[in-house]
Protein backbone atom coordinates (compact mmCIF):
# COMPACT_ATOMS: atom_id res chain seq x y z
CA UNK A 1 0.00 0.00 0.00
CA UNK A 2 1.73 3.17 -0.84
CA UNK A 3 0.10 6.61 0.90
CA UNK A 4 1.21 10.41 0.66
CA UNK A 5 2.27 10.21 -2.63
CA UNK A 6 4.56 13.67 -3.56
CA UNK A 7 6.73 14.74 -6.39
CA UNK A 8 7.57 18.34 -6.07
CA UNK A 9 9.32 19.04 -9.83
CA UNK A 10 9.98 22.66 -8.35
CA UNK A 11 11.21 25.24 -11.50
CA UNK A 12 13.03 28.04 -9.28
CA UNK A 13 14.53 31.22 -11.33
CA UNK A 14 17.90 30.48 -12.90
CA UNK A 15 18.32 34.41 -13.41
CA UNK A 16 20.79 36.65 -11.73
CA UNK A 17 21.11 40.27 -10.88
CA UNK A 18 22.93 42.45 -9.63
CA UNK A 19 22.30 43.82 -5.86
CA UNK A 20 23.17 47.21 -4.36
CA UNK A 21 22.60 48.01 -1.08
CA UNK A 22 19.27 46.07 -1.04
CA UNK A 23 18.57 47.58 -4.47
CA UNK A 24 18.71 45.81 -7.85
CA UNK A 25 20.37 47.73 -10.83
CA UNK A 26 17.88 48.20 -13.84
CA UNK A 27 20.74 48.68 -15.95
CA UNK A 28 20.38 52.44 -15.98
CA UNK A 29 19.32 52.96 -11.67
CA UNK A 30 19.09 51.25 -8.32
CA UNK A 31 15.03 50.10 -7.84
CA UNK A 32 13.65 48.25 -4.81
CA UNK A 33 11.65 46.34 -6.86
CA UNK A 34 12.79 43.07 -8.21
CA UNK A 35 10.77 43.17 -10.90
CA UNK A 36 12.53 45.67 -12.72
CA UNK A 37 15.81 44.49 -11.98
CA UNK A 38 18.44 43.65 -14.80
CA UNK A 39 19.03 39.82 -15.17
CA UNK A 40 21.64 37.57 -16.64
CA UNK A 41 21.95 34.19 -17.83
CA UNK A 42 24.80 33.26 -15.62
CA UNK A 43 27.74 34.03 -12.97
CA UNK A 44 30.49 34.72 -15.27
CA UNK A 45 28.30 37.09 -17.35
CA UNK A 46 27.29 39.44 -14.56
CA UNK A 47 29.96 39.18 -12.97
CA UNK A 48 31.91 40.65 -16.31
CA UNK A 49 29.28 43.41 -16.43
CA UNK A 50 30.51 44.61 -13.32
CA UNK A 51 33.94 44.72 -14.10
CA UNK A 52 33.44 46.57 -17.26
CA UNK A 53 32.09 49.45 -15.29
CA UNK A 54 35.05 49.78 -13.29
CA UNK A 55 37.53 49.84 -15.89
CA UNK A 56 35.57 52.65 -17.61
CA UNK A 57 35.43 54.60 -14.47
CA UNK A 58 38.97 54.03 -13.89
CA UNK A 59 39.54 54.99 -17.87
CA UNK A 60 37.04 57.82 -17.34
CA UNK A 61 38.64 59.48 -14.50
CA UNK A 62 42.43 58.67 -15.41
CA UNK A 63 42.83 56.74 -12.12
CA UNK A 64 46.82 56.02 -11.64
CA UNK A 65 47.11 52.34 -11.48
CA UNK A 66 50.47 51.79 -10.19
CA UNK A 67 50.49 48.12 -11.46
CA UNK A 68 48.29 47.64 -14.73
CA UNK A 69 48.14 43.88 -14.53
CA UNK A 70 46.05 44.31 -11.76
CA UNK A 71 42.46 43.66 -12.44
CA UNK A 72 39.77 45.22 -10.18
CA UNK A 73 36.69 44.12 -8.55
CA UNK A 74 34.45 46.00 -6.47
CA UNK A 75 36.04 44.88 -3.21
CA UNK A 76 38.82 46.48 -4.74
CA UNK A 77 38.22 49.22 -6.08
CA UNK A 78 36.11 50.56 -2.98
CA UNK A 79 39.62 51.39 -1.74
CA UNK A 80 40.60 53.67 -4.71
CA UNK A 81 38.14 56.70 -4.14
CA UNK A 82 36.67 57.30 -0.92
CA UNK A 83 33.59 59.31 -2.84
CA UNK A 84 32.41 57.55 -6.36
CA UNK A 85 30.17 59.43 -8.46
CA UNK A 86 28.82 56.99 -10.34
CA UNK A 87 25.56 55.73 -9.90
CA UNK A 88 25.91 52.05 -9.75
CA UNK A 89 29.58 51.43 -8.50
CA UNK A 90 29.08 53.74 -5.17
CA UNK A 91 26.43 50.44 -3.93
CA UNK A 92 29.61 48.35 -4.18
CA UNK A 93 27.22 46.10 -6.62
CA UNK A 94 27.99 42.15 -6.14
CA UNK A 95 25.78 39.21 -7.68
CA UNK A 96 23.32 37.63 -6.50
CA UNK A 97 20.01 35.30 -7.33
CA UNK A 98 17.10 36.31 -8.79
CA UNK A 99 15.22 34.14 -6.53
CA UNK A 100 15.81 35.62 -3.05
CA UNK A 101 15.31 32.84 -0.49
CA UNK A 102 15.43 29.53 -2.15
CA UNK A 103 14.03 26.86 -0.56
CA UNK A 104 16.24 24.61 -2.49
CA UNK A 105 19.60 25.64 -4.10
CA UNK A 106 20.91 24.36 -7.69
CA UNK A 107 24.20 25.46 -8.02
CA UNK A 108 26.99 26.22 -5.85
CA UNK A 109 30.05 29.61 -6.83
CA UNK A 110 33.27 30.03 -4.90
CA UNK A 111 35.42 33.10 -5.35
CA UNK A 112 38.88 31.95 -6.22
CA UNK A 113 40.27 34.89 -5.01
CA UNK A 114 43.57 36.60 -6.62
CA UNK A 115 46.61 35.39 -8.06
CA UNK A 116 49.33 37.34 -6.80
CA UNK A 117 52.94 36.90 -8.81
CA UNK A 118 55.93 37.90 -6.95
CA UNK A 119 58.44 40.21 -9.86
CA UNK A 120 62.18 40.39 -9.12
CA UNK A 121 64.53 40.99 -11.65
CA UNK A 122 67.48 39.36 -10.15
CA UNK A 123 70.87 38.80 -11.75
CA UNK A 124 73.09 36.50 -10.37
CA UNK A 125 77.08 37.22 -11.06
CA UNK A 126 78.30 40.50 -12.74
CA UNK A 127 82.25 41.49 -12.70
CA UNK A 128 83.25 45.18 -12.76
CA UNK A 129 86.04 46.97 -14.47
CA UNK A 130 88.45 48.34 -11.32
CA UNK A 131 89.30 51.47 -13.24
CA UNK A 132 85.41 52.24 -13.55
CA UNK A 133 85.42 52.02 -9.54
CA UNK A 134 88.93 53.70 -9.10
CA UNK A 135 87.51 56.44 -11.51
CA UNK A 136 83.74 57.02 -10.82
CA UNK A 137 82.44 55.71 -13.98
CA UNK A 138 80.95 52.56 -13.18
CA UNK A 139 77.46 52.92 -14.25
CA UNK A 140 74.74 52.10 -11.84
CA UNK A 141 71.18 50.92 -13.16
CA UNK A 142 68.58 53.31 -11.42
CA UNK A 143 66.03 51.56 -9.27
CA UNK A 144 68.78 48.55 -8.81
CA UNK A 145 69.90 47.47 -5.31
CA UNK A 146 73.90 46.00 -5.21
CA UNK A 147 75.62 43.71 -3.61
CA UNK A 148 79.40 43.56 -3.96
CA UNK A 149 82.01 41.03 -3.17
CA UNK A 150 85.85 42.29 -3.79
CA UNK A 151 89.27 41.57 -4.13
CA UNK A 152 91.31 43.91 -2.04
CA UNK A 153 94.49 44.31 -0.98
CA UNK A 154 95.42 45.78 2.34
CA UNK A 155 97.96 47.84 3.60
CA UNK A 156 99.06 46.56 7.24
CA UNK A 157 100.45 49.85 8.32
CA UNK A 158 100.08 48.67 11.77
CA UNK A 159 102.60 45.68 11.06
CA UNK A 160 104.73 47.93 9.77
CA UNK A 161 104.27 47.61 6.56
CA UNK A 162 103.58 45.13 3.86
CA UNK A 163 100.17 44.14 2.80
CA UNK A 164 97.48 41.40 2.57
CA UNK A 165 95.09 40.18 -0.25
CA UNK A 166 91.48 39.32 0.82
CA UNK A 167 89.81 37.30 -2.07
CA UNK A 168 86.19 37.15 -2.81
CA UNK A 169 84.58 38.80 0.58
CA UNK A 170 81.15 40.06 0.12
CA UNK A 171 80.99 43.56 1.95
CA UNK A 172 77.32 44.30 1.26
CA UNK A 173 75.69 46.91 -1.11
CA UNK A 174 78.03 49.79 -0.93
CA UNK A 175 81.46 49.90 -1.68
CA UNK A 176 82.26 52.52 0.65
CA UNK A 177 84.52 50.10 3.50
CA UNK A 178 87.49 49.95 0.84
CA UNK A 179 87.22 53.81 -0.22
CA UNK A 180 89.86 54.59 2.55
CA UNK A 181 93.21 54.97 1.14
CA UNK A 182 94.46 51.77 3.36
CA UNK A 183 92.55 49.35 0.70
CA UNK A 184 93.33 48.91 -3.43
CA UNK A 185 90.90 47.01 -5.20
CA UNK A 186 92.29 44.03 -6.99
CA UNK A 187 88.48 42.93 -8.53
CA UNK A 188 85.13 42.90 -7.58
CA UNK A 189 81.80 41.60 -8.53
CA UNK A 190 78.18 42.38 -7.57
CA UNK A 191 75.03 40.68 -7.85
CA UNK A 192 71.92 43.23 -8.45
CA UNK A 193 68.03 42.94 -8.52
CA UNK A 194 64.99 45.28 -8.95
CA UNK A 195 61.87 44.28 -6.77
CA UNK A 196 59.03 45.47 -8.83
CA UNK A 197 55.46 45.31 -7.75
CA UNK A 198 53.17 42.10 -7.81
CA UNK A 199 51.43 40.86 -10.33
CA UNK A 200 47.76 40.79 -8.88
CA UNK A 201 45.13 38.87 -11.07
CA UNK A 202 41.44 38.18 -9.98
CA UNK A 203 41.01 34.54 -10.36
CA UNK A 204 36.94 34.79 -10.84
CA UNK A 205 34.28 32.67 -9.90
CA UNK A 206 33.96 28.97 -9.96
CA UNK A 207 30.70 27.41 -10.67
CA UNK A 208 29.21 24.71 -11.05
CA UNK A 209 25.20 23.89 -11.85
CA UNK A 210 22.53 26.79 -12.20
CA UNK A 211 21.39 29.18 -10.08
CA UNK A 212 19.83 29.61 -7.64
CA UNK A 213 23.37 29.69 -6.42
CA UNK A 214 24.57 28.66 -2.91
CA UNK A 215 27.82 30.70 -1.76
CA UNK A 216 30.76 28.69 -0.27
CA UNK A 217 33.09 30.57 1.80
CA UNK A 218 36.59 28.93 1.43
CA UNK A 219 40.09 30.41 2.00
CA UNK A 220 41.03 31.17 -1.35
CA UNK A 221 43.57 32.51 -3.66
CA UNK A 222 47.28 31.58 -5.17
CA UNK A 223 50.68 33.82 -3.89
CA UNK A 224 53.99 32.06 -6.92
CA UNK A 225 57.19 33.55 -5.24
CA UNK A 226 60.43 34.44 -6.79
CA UNK A 227 63.39 34.40 -4.66
CA UNK A 228 65.29 37.73 -4.06
CA UNK A 229 68.71 39.29 -2.51
CA UNK A 230 68.99 40.71 0.63
CA UNK A 231 71.78 42.16 2.78
CA UNK A 232 71.76 41.67 6.91
CA UNK A 233 74.47 41.99 9.17
CA UNK A 234 75.88 38.68 9.05
CA UNK A 235 76.04 38.48 5.45
CA UNK A 236 73.90 38.44 2.13
CA UNK A 237 71.00 36.18 2.07
CA UNK A 238 68.55 34.69 -0.29
CA UNK A 239 64.90 35.28 0.88
CA UNK A 240 61.61 33.82 0.28
CA UNK A 241 58.19 34.81 1.18
CA UNK A 242 55.48 32.43 1.65
CA UNK A 243 53.40 30.64 -0.72
CA UNK A 244 49.78 28.79 -1.04
CA UNK A 245 47.98 27.67 -3.69
CA UNK A 246 44.52 27.08 -3.30
CA UNK A 247 42.66 26.51 -6.01
CA UNK A 248 42.37 22.86 -6.81
CA UNK A 249 41.29 23.01 -2.83
CA UNK A 250 38.62 25.33 -3.61
CA UNK A 251 37.48 23.45 -7.02
CA UNK A 252 37.33 20.31 -4.81
CA UNK A 253 35.44 21.66 -2.32
CA UNK A 254 32.79 22.97 -4.80
CA UNK A 255 32.52 19.78 -6.67
CA UNK A 256 32.05 18.34 -2.90
CA UNK A 257 29.37 20.62 -1.98
CA UNK A 258 27.25 19.98 -5.17
CA UNK A 259 27.23 16.64 -4.45
CA UNK A 260 25.37 17.41 -1.63
CA UNK A 261 22.14 19.22 -3.46
CA UNK A 262 22.27 15.95 -5.18
CA UNK A 263 18.89 13.52 -4.76
CA UNK A 264 19.79 9.64 -4.37
CA UNK A 265 19.80 9.21 -7.58
CA UNK A 266 22.40 11.77 -8.85
CA UNK A 267 19.67 14.95 -9.75
CA UNK A 268 19.00 18.23 -8.14
CA UNK A 269 15.39 18.06 -8.94
CA UNK A 270 12.30 16.40 -8.49
CA UNK A 271 11.95 16.12 -4.83
CA UNK A 272 9.79 12.70 -3.92
CA UNK A 273 8.24 11.16 -1.11
CA UNK A 274 6.07 8.50 0.12
CA UNK A 275 4.77 5.80 3.03
CA UNK A 276 4.62 2.65 2.38
CA UNK A 277 2.78 0.37 4.32
CA UNK A 278 3.41 -3.49 4.32
CA UNK A 279 2.81 -6.57 6.31
CA UNK A 280 5.47 -7.87 8.75
CA UNK A 281 6.15 -11.07 6.35
CA UNK A 282 6.69 -8.79 3.43
CA UNK A 283 9.34 -6.45 5.39
CA UNK A 284 10.86 -9.37 6.81
CA UNK A 285 10.92 -10.98 3.05
CA UNK A 286 12.69 -8.00 1.78
CA UNK A 287 15.25 -7.28 4.26
CA UNK A 288 14.59 -4.08 3.96
CA UNK A 289 16.64 -1.22 6.31
CA UNK A 290 17.36 2.40 6.95
CA UNK A 291 18.75 3.72 3.69
CA UNK A 292 17.46 0.78 1.56
CA UNK A 293 16.43 2.08 -1.93
CA UNK A 294 12.78 1.17 -3.08
CA UNK A 295 11.61 2.14 -6.80
CA UNK A 296 7.99 2.98 -6.35
CA UNK A 297 6.28 1.79 -9.53
CA UNK A 298 2.56 2.55 -10.57
CA UNK A 299 0.63 -0.56 -12.29
CA UNK A 300 -2.54 1.00 -12.94
CA UNK A 301 -2.10 4.13 -14.50
CA UNK A 302 0.92 4.25 -17.05
CA UNK A 303 3.43 6.96 -17.23
CA UNK A 304 2.14 8.19 -13.80
CA UNK A 305 5.69 8.32 -12.23
CA UNK A 306 9.57 9.15 -13.07
CA UNK A 307 11.41 7.16 -16.05
CA UNK A 308 10.30 3.49 -16.01
CA UNK A 309 6.87 3.93 -13.98
CA UNK A 310 8.64 4.68 -11.34
CA UNK A 311 10.79 6.60 -8.77
CA UNK A 312 13.61 6.01 -6.40
CA UNK A 313 13.17 6.77 -2.52
CA UNK A 314 15.25 5.77 0.42
CA UNK A 315 14.02 4.59 3.68
CA UNK A 316 14.40 7.13 6.62
CA UNK A 317 12.13 5.73 9.19
CA UNK A 318 10.50 2.21 10.25
CA UNK A 319 7.58 1.76 12.32
CA UNK A 320 6.31 -1.37 13.19
CA UNK A 321 2.64 -1.78 14.64
CA UNK A 322 2.65 -5.56 16.68
CA UNK A 323 -1.16 -4.85 17.05
CA UNK A 324 -1.97 -4.69 13.51
CA UNK A 325 0.70 -6.79 12.27
CA UNK A 326 1.83 -3.96 9.87
CA UNK A 327 5.44 -1.97 8.99
CA UNK A 328 5.32 1.53 8.03
CA UNK A 329 8.51 3.17 5.74
CA UNK A 330 8.39 6.69 5.47
CA UNK A 331 10.59 7.28 2.22
CA UNK A 332 12.04 10.35 0.70
CA UNK A 333 14.69 10.31 -1.98
CA UNK A 334 17.37 13.02 -0.70
CA UNK A 335 20.46 12.18 0.86
CA UNK A 336 20.28 11.38 4.72
CA UNK A 337 22.09 13.11 7.44
CA UNK A 338 24.28 10.12 7.42
CA UNK A 339 24.94 10.07 3.90
CA UNK A 340 26.16 14.16 3.69
CA UNK A 341 28.43 13.19 6.41
CA UNK A 342 29.77 10.40 4.67
CA UNK A 343 30.58 13.44 1.95
CA UNK A 344 32.08 15.65 4.28
CA UNK A 345 34.06 12.71 5.57
CA UNK A 346 35.93 12.70 1.94
CA UNK A 347 36.90 16.77 2.32
CA UNK A 348 40.61 17.41 1.37
CA UNK A 349 42.53 18.72 4.13
CA UNK A 350 43.71 22.30 3.74
CA UNK A 351 46.77 23.08 1.64
CA UNK A 352 49.78 23.87 3.54
CA UNK A 353 51.39 27.09 2.71
CA UNK A 354 55.21 27.36 2.19
CA UNK A 355 56.52 29.37 4.98
CA UNK A 356 58.76 31.99 4.57
CA UNK A 357 62.48 31.54 4.71
CA UNK A 358 65.99 32.72 3.66
CA UNK A 359 68.65 31.16 2.72
CA UNK A 360 72.44 32.21 4.07
CA UNK A 361 74.72 32.72 0.75
CA UNK A 362 77.82 34.58 1.91
CA UNK A 363 79.07 35.67 5.05
CA UNK A 364 79.78 39.42 5.44
CA UNK A 365 83.78 40.41 6.06
CA UNK A 366 84.69 42.85 7.90
CA UNK A 367 87.87 44.47 6.73
CA UNK A 368 88.92 46.55 9.23
CA UNK A 369 88.92 43.74 11.74
CA UNK A 370 89.82 41.44 8.71
CA UNK A 371 87.12 38.78 9.67
CA UNK A 372 84.14 37.36 9.38
CA UNK A 373 80.95 39.26 10.71
CA UNK A 374 79.37 37.42 13.71
CA UNK A 375 75.64 37.17 13.02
Amino acid sequence: MINDVSIENYYPSTKLVIVGEGKYWTGTAWSTRLSQSLTFDDFATAQDYIELRIQNYLNQHNVYINNPNWIYSYEDFKYLSEDVDDTFLDKLPEVKNYEQSPQYYKGIVIDLGKKITQNVVRYDLSHAWVSDLEEGTFKFKPNYSYFWTVDVNLYNIWAGGGDKVFYNKYIGTSLAPISADLYEIVGASYKHQRILDDTVMGMGYYTLGEAPFKNITVKNGKQLRFGRWADKEGGLYLEYDKAYDYESYDKQIAALEYGKLKNINGDISPISSANLDLTIDGYLYYALKLLTRINIANTTTTNIYKNSNGFPVSIKQISIDSSTMKVNLVCDNQKSEYELDLIDGTYPDEPKEQQKYSVLYEFKFDLPNQEEVDD
